[in-house]
């Protein structure tokens, strides 16, 4: 019994490695839970299952706080928000796929502890130190990201 258990941890792991991995690789991708179920070859149960159990949420939701993490480090980064020709919120938010201004604001908002539009000051303030806000209410994420 132990074995099995064993087995079905280091699955449950090895999914999420490839679930993180892909939200990582493809933050400006928007994905369905059947497209990634295809993408990362396993079904959608085990993609839920392993996601609940690992994380208290469920696969969409941790891409999104991934792609929201992207936001934040480009809109933390005067340099990368030149180079990609987003100089907005807007624009930022538009380039990870978030097409809803409300609904981006309000899921950053609850990630991060303040609006995207702080965050884009604070970068962009001389004299205002621009430092990554803690997601200590998500620890799983923080974990997970390392």
């Amino acid at each position: 019994m132990n074995q099995l258990n064993s087995g079905d941890l280091s699955h449950r792991a090895g999914l999420m490695k490839d679930l993180i991995a892909w939200g990582q690789a493809n933050p400006t991708e928007v994905i369905s839970l059947e497209d990634l179920s295809s993408t990362i070859f396993a079904s959608r149960s085990s993609i839920v299952h392993s996601c609940r159990t690992s994380f208290g949420m469920g696969p969409m939701t941790v891409l999104k706080q991934i792609r929201l993490g992207q936001v934040q480090a480009m809109l933390m980064n005067p340099q990368q928000r030149e180079s990609m020709k987003c100089t907005t919120v807007q624009a930022v938010a538009n380039h990870f796929g978030f097409s809803s201004r409300n609904h981006f604001a309000r899921d950053y908002r609850q990630l991060f502890g303040e609006a995207p539009s702080t965050t884009l000051q604070r970068s962009t303030t001389p004299g205002i130190r621009s430092h990554a806000v803690s997601v200590a209410h998500k620890p799983q994420m923080a974990m997970a990201r390392r």
